[in-house]
């Protein structure tokens, strides 16, 4: 009987240790598997890519954004601004399936940027925190469509 229990304590233990670890906020990243990417949970500096051809998904209840703004002196074009780059940026031919919460922060903040003939559905929501801000920007020939929202101004996360 001592032996059961002893072998019961370290499998317990164990049990612990892995059910304890969700009290401990989770980062969870984009992730790139053979040109698709999907983001799930909470992911705190984006996915930025010129790869053609990505697709990428923000799963439903996933949030990603960028880390803010550093410096700005006026003028969004200024190289020696040091200001948050996009949240999700892909390059040509890309698809982007946003089902979830896209943030742009910081002044002169990019919530989405994609290449030319890219494709950005989103169902989900696109919100920045700076008036001076953009939701989705397009190269050429891009298609979005939205049936979600998109806010400019209004992030407080």
């Amino acid at each position: 009987m001592t032996g059961v229990q002893t072998c019961a304590l370290p499998i317990l233990w164990g049990a612990a240790v892995v059910l304890g670890g969700g009290a401990t906020p989770v980062r969870a990243d984009c992730q790139n598997v053979g040109g698709t990417v999907t983001c799930t949970g909470f992911d705190n500096d984006g996915f930025r890519s010129g790869a053609p051809g990505l697709r990428l998904t923000v799963t439903p209840s996933s949030i990603v954004r960028n880390p803010p703004s550093v410096g700005f002196d006026g003028y969004c074009g200024d190289p020696a601004d040091q200001l948050a780059g996009p949240t999700i940026s892909l390059g040509n031919n890309a698809n982007l399936n946003n089902q979830g919460i896209v943030y742009g922060f910081g002044i002169c903040g990019l919530a989405i940027d994609v290449g030319n003939n890219a494709t950005v559905t989103n169902s989900g929501s696109v919100v920045t925190n700076d008036a001076v801000a953009s939701g989705i920007a397009t190269g050429n020939r891009a298609t979005v469509r939205n049936f979600g929202s998109i806010e400019i101004g209004r992030a407080h996360v």
